[in-house]
């Protein structure tokens, strides 16, 4: 059977990473959104709903993988 997804391991990688950047909150056994997580979650939604935004995410990601651009700015919406 082919699968599919995530696997466990990378999910607990992305999770820390989240935790770490303190996008989301570790509440007993449950997980929880920031403030800055909330903020990231609009951004994004927004962003993924328009096509222009897209598109220039995807050229800027492109640009950063040839060496034209660097991460920083892109991250942080510049």
């Amino acid at each position: 059977m082919k699968r599919t997804g995530l696997h466990a391991c990378h999910a607990r990688r992305i999770i820390e990473v989240l935790l770490k950047r303190e996008y989301i909150v570790r509440n007993a056994k449950n997980l929880g959104a920031t403030d800055k997580g909330i903020q990231l979650i609009e951004v994004c939604i927004r962003g993924a709903q328009s096509p222009a935004m897209t598109g220039q995410w995807e050229a800027y990601l492109k640009r950063i993988q040839r060496g034209e651009a660097q991460l920083g700015p892109f991250l942080h919406g510049n």
